[in-house]
């Protein structure tokens, strides 16, 4: 159990933000107290049990908690697993920082900003910031950011605890947030707010999307299984007399990479994509859209994600008056 004279010592202590450190994040933070030692054991109290203890013990854990949800706490943690960023977005000359739904571990349980069902815990975003960087620093930007020399700070306050299963959990509310660099001082998020931007992003893949026709090509961002966020887009290569060749592209850092590449003769094929259970996604071609009298015709395929890139699993083509295997057609049906 964390000694009361622990906390007690804490209240009296304070720290120090870093230089960088934006009006937003430190009006949120301005009456925090940084939690001090090992995050794990500090949080562990709301979880304690006093089966043996007896009634003092009851009492103490009871002032402990009562202490632990009075005030805001500056919690400081690895922007590693905690903080997405990228990949560089071509269109708007730039990295998007994301913070989602966070969750730590604590002794006897887990913090989380949004409670888990079934022992899954849904990915809310808390704040995003875009930062604009000119193509030809793109590169050198991202090494000197990368997540190894980020920290995340959040200000939050417990609220009450909960129970998922075998699972128990607390409440944390999210006061505010920044991430900056270690090294550098330098803050790419401070705020719970997404940054004014001049256009929008690209979409999150969460349900079926066009990226490509005749008319449009688009750009989708797709969560991989270990929540590292990927672009997809499609460059469209010319082919024979009136007939195009897209090819699918994925993008985790800087550089394109090809996945997949189709044929496309003129004048009614489309490119799209499905999310598909965690790491995997759909890829719909369609050669011919159909017609009064002909029906369409094309080709499913399924990609898993295998950590470093997209492997097939399975690929059906046909007309849209065959019957497709149940894989296609469902997806708790996993393909031969």
């Amino acid at each position: 159990m964390l000694p009361m004279r622990v906390l007690l010592a804490v209240l009296a202590s304070c720290f120090a933000l870093p230089a960088a450190a934006q009006s937003r994040f430190r009006a949120a933070s301005a009456d925090a107290m940084e939690i001090p030692g090992e995050l794990g054991t500090f949080g562990g109290a709301l979880f304690e049990s006093c089966e043996t203890g007896g009634a003092a013990c009851r009492r103490t854990r009871r002032a402990d908690q009562r202490l632990l949800r009075r005030r805001s706490w500056l919690m400081s943690v690895p922007a590693l697993g905690h903080v997405e960023l990228g990949p560089y977005e071509s269109v708007r000359e730039g990295f998007l920082v994301r913070v989602p739904s966070f969750q730590v571990a604590l002794d006897g349980g887990v913090a989380a900003s949004h409670r888990s069902t079934g022992g899954r815990t849904p990915r809310e975003v808390l704040g995003e910031q875009f930062v604009p960087v000119p193509p030809e620093h793109a590169e050198r930007w991202l090494a000197r950011n990368a997540q190894s020399r980020m920290r995340l700070r959040l200000v939050v306050r417990f609220g009450a605890t909960w129970q998922d299963g075998e699972r128990a959990g607390v409440d944390l509310q999210i006061r505010g947030i920044q991430v900056y660099n270690e090294s550098t001082g330098d803050v790419l998020l401070d705020s719970l707010d997404a940054s004014e931007a001049s256009m929008p992003g690209p979409p999150d893949l969460d349900e079926r999307a066009l990226l490509w026709d005749r008319h449009t090509t688009r750009e989708a961002r797709w969560r991989n299984a270990e929540g590292i966020p990927l672009l997809f887009s499609v460059r469209v290569e010319a082919g024979h007399g009136d007939a195009q060749r897209p090819v699918l592209l994925f993008r985790s850092a800087i550089a394109d990479v090809p996945i997949a590449t189709y044929p496309a003769p003129c004048c009614t094929a489309s490119l799209a994509l499905s999310p598909r259970g965690p790491g995997e996604i759909l890829v719909i071609f369609t050669e011919r859209r159909p017609e009064p009298n002909a029906p369409g015709r094309g080709r499913v395929e399924l990609w898993r994600w295998t950590g470093t890139a997209f492997v097939q699993r399975a690929r059906w083509e046909g007309a849209n008056d065959d019957t497709p295997p149940a894989w296609v057609r469902d997806p708790t049906v996993a393909p031969p």
